[in-house]
């Protein structure tokens, strides 16, 4: 009779295996998942952090800008000289010692900037660079003569053609009680631009200024000509701080890439500025950390299955020796087992019970032997 052999599924060594790697796996794999979306999750978390972190501080950059202007302007509209300069129409003996002022203010600054002096209708009277011009249609002059210090928006200078923005502070009589005409600051745009460009971090990350109406103040990754402005007026995190909102993070589709954005409105000059990187490269190191605990996690199952599968076999050997012996005792074969019968455990003991029940059939056909005849031994054989 041939010894049936039992199929791979239903096989006893399968299931062992697929229960002990299950057993180890799972938890495993679980285990991975969780740690794999908490890493993630904050790793964004961290990555907005910086771009926040990085939102304020151009900010800052613009503030302290903004500062060192109006406070130099402020000193120069209050002074005696200026006021009286402009009080006689800005004629006289005057016009040597506040033009002093200006290059003095000039000097402080070194920005290469201008600083200028406007009478009430529009017209620049004395100016450190350049030739005077009628600014009489700027908004920030009209703001000037209502009383108000204020910061232009992105505009094109009438004597250098540049891209600018301009500081404006009223002055007043001595009585405090009439504008007499305005000191200003024209601010080249490019100088933002340098300023942003050097707090970039990694590739593939943007600094944009935007200011009141959405026109791009300054990009960190080129500079804007002035032939050819740049609209953000449609970018979310314009259109989200035009309310009482001054700061915000967001995440966005771009040209296949998910971009994570966060943003911060200045509230002297009305401006946005947004930190935009590229979450991929943000998280490179969550996601490398991310790749080196799957490849562990893998490396843990194989090395479970192979000390499974060892595990297994150690069970299966004695069991299809002890399996061969029984179905050799069916066609009347008394095959005993040699191997594992010093094992200490319960294979051990079937094993040796198995011998002994052979031993004892063995003995016991021989003594039915010994009493039968020749002819019948011959015609039944009994191993």
């Amino acid at each position: 009779q041939e010894t049936k052999k039992v199929s791979f599924k239903d096989s006893i060594k399968t299931k062992l295996i697929a229960v002990m790697v299950n057993l180890a796996a799972l938890p495993l794999v679980l285990s991975i998942i969780i740690t794999v979306i908490s890493t993630r999750q904050e790793g964004i978390s961290t990555a907005m952090e910086i771009n926040d972190a990085q939102a304020h501080i151009v900010e800052q950059s613009i503030l302290s800008v903004v500062d060192k202007n109006l406070q130099a302007l402020e000193s120069l509209a209050m002074a005696p000289s200026t006021i009286s300069y402009l009080e006689a129409g800005g004629q006289g003996e005057l016009t040597d010692g506040v033009m002093k002022q200006l290059l003095h203010i000039d000097e402080e600054l070194a920005d290469g900037n201008s600083t200028i002096i406007t009478g009430t209708d529009g017209m620049q009277i004395l100016r450190t660079i350049g030739d005077p011009v009628d600014v009489s249609d700027r908004e920030y002059f009209t703001e000037a003569m209502k009383g108000n210090t204020f910061i232009s928006d992105v505009q094109i200078s009438k004597s250098t053609g540049g891209r600018i923005t301009t500081f404006a502070v009223p002055v007043w009589n001595m009585a405090h009680d009439k504008v007499i005409g305005m000191v200003q600051r024209n601010y080249d745009l490019s100088d933002f631009h340098d300023i942003i460009a050097s707090e970039v971090t990694e590739e593939l990350q943007e600094l944009v200024i935007v200011d009141r109406d959405g026109m791009v103040v300054a990009h960190s990754g080129h500079e804007i000509s002035a032939d050819n402005p740049e609209d953000q007026s449609s970018n979310p995190f314009y259109t989200d701080s035009r309310g009482e909102t001054l700061i915000g993070d967001y995440e966005t589709k771009w040209e296949g890439e998910t971009w994570m954005v966060s943003w911060i409105k200045e509230p002297m000059t009305g401006w946005v500025v947004a930190s935009c990187r590229v979450q991929s490269v943000a998280l490179k190191h969550v996601y490398s950390m991310i790749r080196m605990m799957i490849f562990v996690g893998v490396l843990f199952i194989i090395i479970g299955t192979v000390i499974a599968n060892i595990m297994a076999k150690s069970f299966i050997v004695p069991l299809n020796l002890i399996n061969n012996a029984i179905g050799a005792l069916a066609n009347g074969y008394f095959s005993r087992i040699t191997q594992y019968s010093n094992r200490k455990d319960e294979l051990g003991m079937i094993i040796n019970d198995t011998n002994a029940v052979i031993d004892t059939l063995d003995t016991i056909v021989s003594d039915i032997k010994s009493f039968l005849p020749p002819w019948i031994i011959k015609k039944f054989p009994l191993s």
